[in-house]
């Protein structure tokens, strides 16, 4: 048995986030490519469209529903793991839902790897902010997740991969692999 704080311990943490961070990505990146995938597409570029074309949205949005709660209910484990407890302003206060919801539309929100990208900018960003300030800015923090949203909004509504993957979707154009 390994005593708690123990290095090996949180080196087995680490294992267990990473394996659930794999497999959360595959399952997504598969269901993207399966029908679901293109219903839900579908969807949300046209309910009324997709439902003439035989798409039951309302089932397939229920799916995508139960999915989202089961990625949720997972994040809520593994958050309790690495803590030790939950409570609701450490899980679910406000300067934590809206770190999410940056992450996810600074990297491009219904894109795979968006809100990944926007963690690998924000994270980093908000560390330097607190190491630079000294935990005395805890309100400049809520200016600054403003100003992101604000040039998010402005110059790139699509998330900063968006432009990279219409790149990568014309240089694999037709007849190309």
């Amino acid at each position: 048995m390994i005593p708690q704080n123990h290095p090996l311990d949180s080196l087995k943490t680490h294992y267990l986030f990473l394996a659930v961070f794999t497999a959360v990505l595959a399952l997504t990146w598969q269901m993207e490519r399966s029908r679901i995938g293109y219903y839900l597409r579908a969807i949300r570029d046209s309910e009324r469209a997709a439902r003439s074309l035989g798409a039951a949205a309302p089932r397939y949005k229920l799916y995508a529903y139960m999915l989202s709660a089961a990625f949720t209910a997972v994040a809520g484990a593994l958050y309790s793991v690495m803590f030790g407890f939950i409570d609701p302003e450490s899980g679910l206060g406000i300067l934590v839902s809206v770190k999410m919801l940056i992450m996810a539309a600074l990297g491009g929100a219904g894109l795979l790897f968006g809100p990944l990208a926007g963690a690998v900018i924000l994270a980093p960003l908000e560390e330097i902010s607190n190491n630079l300030l000294g935990g005395a800015g805890a309100g400049l923090t809520f200016v600054v997740y403003g100003a992101i949203i604000v040039m998010i909004a402005r110059f790139q509504p699509g998330g900063i991969l968006r432009p990279v993957t219409g790149l990568l979707r014309r240089s694999n154009g037709p007849g190309k692999t």
